[in-house]
């Protein structure tokens, strides 16, 4: 939620991550929305810089997401240029003891976060005071 303190109200943090244009902001932010929570964007915390080297994995094809970022750079969206996209893949690892969701990410993404809600109703419920 826009302008409050992502700390005002502690309890579990849900982690969506994945790839440079897979739709984690997007995710991230609708499922905040729907939970009346705070969205913390992680690139807000780096510098213009860092933001080429950047627990809910959005997974997609390589081609799947090299044209969202084709897409989103043209549009101005988008920071990382598609040519990288195949070196974050290859860096990626997904560790199953940590217990990490993989989601499909060319989903519709309020579907994704509907499913998300279901999947955690119960550790939710503890957190979030709409349960």
């Amino acid at each position: 939620m826009s302008g409050s303190d992502p700390l005002e109200h502690p309890g579990l943090a849900v982690v969506v991550m994945g790839v440079s244009g897979c739709g984690k902001s997007t995710v991230a932010s609708l499922l905040a929305e729907a939970l009346g929570c705070s969205f913390i964007e992680a690139d807000d915390y780096h510098s213009q810089a860092n933001k080429v080297s950047e627990l809910h994995h959005l997974k997609a094809s390589a081609a799947v997401i090299s044209e969202r970022m084709k897409r989103r750079s043209t549009e101005g969206k988008h920071f990382m240029p598609a040519s990288l996209l195949q070196s974050q893949l290859d860096l990626l690892q997904i560790d199953e003891a940590e217990g990490i969701t993989e989601v499909d990410a060319t989903i519709c993404p309020d579907d994704i976060v509907h499913n998300t809600i279901a999947q955690f109703r119960e550790d939710l419920a503890s957190t979030v005071s709409c349960f």
